[in-house]
Protein backbone atom coordinates (compact mmCIF):
# COMPACT_ATOMS: atom_id res chain seq x y z
CA UNK A 1 0.00 0.00 0.00
CA UNK A 2 1.36 3.49 -0.89
CA UNK A 3 2.17 5.82 1.90
CA UNK A 4 -0.14 8.90 2.03
CA UNK A 5 2.50 10.80 2.87
CA UNK A 6 4.44 9.69 -0.80
CA UNK A 7 1.32 10.74 -2.56
CA UNK A 8 1.05 14.23 -0.63
CA UNK A 9 4.78 14.29 -1.72
CA UNK A 10 4.35 13.84 -5.20
CA UNK A 11 1.34 16.25 -5.51
CA UNK A 12 2.93 18.71 -3.78
CA UNK A 13 6.26 18.12 -6.42
CA UNK A 14 4.09 18.57 -9.51
CA UNK A 15 2.38 22.07 -8.24
CA UNK A 16 6.05 23.42 -7.61
CA UNK A 17 7.10 21.87 -10.70
CA UNK A 18 4.06 23.75 -12.90
CA UNK A 19 4.58 27.04 -10.41
CA UNK A 20 8.55 27.06 -11.09
CA UNK A 21 7.17 26.38 -15.22
CA UNK A 22 4.90 29.75 -14.92
CA UNK A 23 7.64 31.52 -12.76
CA UNK A 24 9.70 30.91 -16.38
CA UNK A 25 7.15 32.40 -18.63
CA UNK A 26 6.73 35.49 -16.69
CA UNK A 27 10.30 36.30 -16.30
CA UNK A 28 10.74 35.89 -20.21
CA UNK A 29 7.93 38.03 -20.89
CA UNK A 30 9.85 40.69 -18.34
CA UNK A 31 13.40 40.31 -20.63
CA UNK A 32 14.99 38.69 -17.43
CA UNK A 33 17.33 35.91 -17.31
CA UNK A 34 15.31 32.51 -16.90
CA UNK A 35 16.93 30.16 -15.07
CA UNK A 36 16.00 26.49 -14.53
CA UNK A 37 15.91 22.96 -12.86
CA UNK A 38 16.54 19.79 -14.32
CA UNK A 39 12.22 19.17 -14.22
CA UNK A 40 11.26 22.44 -15.86
CA UNK A 41 14.07 21.94 -18.59
CA UNK A 42 12.84 18.56 -19.44
CA UNK A 43 9.25 19.29 -19.25
CA UNK A 44 10.00 22.28 -22.17
CA UNK A 45 12.69 20.50 -24.28
CA UNK A 46 10.25 17.15 -24.13
CA UNK A 47 9.04 16.56 -27.77
CA UNK A 48 5.78 13.89 -27.79
CA UNK A 49 5.68 13.78 -31.26
CA UNK A 50 9.05 12.82 -31.87
CA UNK A 51 9.18 10.18 -29.58
CA UNK A 52 11.04 11.53 -26.66
CA UNK A 53 10.27 10.18 -23.13
CA UNK A 54 10.84 11.61 -19.81
CA UNK A 55 13.47 9.29 -17.51
CA UNK A 56 13.06 9.91 -13.45
CA UNK A 57 15.27 8.46 -11.36
CA UNK A 58 17.36 9.48 -7.96
CA UNK A 59 19.43 12.70 -8.08
CA UNK A 60 22.39 12.45 -6.97
CA UNK A 61 22.49 15.54 -5.01
CA UNK A 62 19.95 13.87 -2.55
CA UNK A 63 16.33 12.14 -1.83
CA UNK A 64 14.35 13.89 -4.38
CA UNK A 65 13.96 13.05 -8.12
CA UNK A 66 16.27 13.89 -11.14
CA UNK A 67 14.19 14.36 -14.71
CA UNK A 68 15.78 13.73 -18.13
CA UNK A 69 14.96 13.69 -21.20
CA UNK A 70 14.76 10.69 -23.28
CA UNK A 71 15.33 11.37 -27.02
CA UNK A 72 13.55 8.72 -29.67
CA UNK A 73 12.41 6.37 -26.73
CA UNK A 74 9.04 5.93 -28.60
CA UNK A 75 10.50 4.90 -32.29
CA UNK A 76 10.03 1.80 -33.37
CA UNK A 77 13.33 1.51 -35.46
CA UNK A 78 16.12 3.16 -33.43
CA UNK A 79 19.75 2.82 -33.73
CA UNK A 80 20.32 4.84 -30.47
CA UNK A 81 18.85 6.43 -27.58
CA UNK A 82 20.15 9.74 -26.90
CA UNK A 83 19.67 10.69 -22.75
CA UNK A 84 19.95 14.85 -22.71
CA UNK A 85 19.74 16.06 -18.69
CA UNK A 86 20.15 19.69 -17.37
CA UNK A 87 22.91 19.01 -14.86
CA UNK A 88 24.36 21.40 -11.97
CA UNK A 89 27.75 22.77 -12.88
CA UNK A 90 28.69 22.15 -9.52
CA UNK A 91 26.88 19.15 -7.87
CA UNK A 92 26.43 19.69 -3.97
CA UNK A 93 24.15 17.48 -1.15
CA UNK A 94 21.20 19.16 -0.50
CA UNK A 95 18.34 18.57 2.11
CA UNK A 96 15.59 19.80 -0.22
CA UNK A 97 15.32 19.76 -4.48
CA UNK A 98 16.91 23.06 -5.70
CA UNK A 99 14.66 25.75 -7.06
CA UNK A 100 16.86 26.70 -9.76
CA UNK A 101 20.29 26.45 -10.43
CA UNK A 102 22.99 27.34 -12.96
CA UNK A 103 23.62 24.35 -15.13
CA UNK A 104 24.57 22.89 -18.47
CA UNK A 105 23.32 20.30 -21.09
CA UNK A 106 24.75 17.14 -20.66
CA UNK A 107 24.01 14.31 -23.58
CA UNK A 108 24.79 10.76 -23.52
CA UNK A 109 24.04 8.25 -26.43
CA UNK A 110 23.08 5.01 -25.40
CA UNK A 111 23.41 2.33 -28.09
CA UNK A 112 20.39 0.22 -28.19
CA UNK A 113 20.67 -3.61 -29.61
Amino acid sequence: MINAARILAAVFLAFAVLYWLAEGVVRRWLGLARLDNCATWAVRNFEYAQGDGLLIHKSLSGWFPHVAVLKGAGVEHRPALHLVEYVPLARVRRRWPPRKFVGKRKSTRLITF
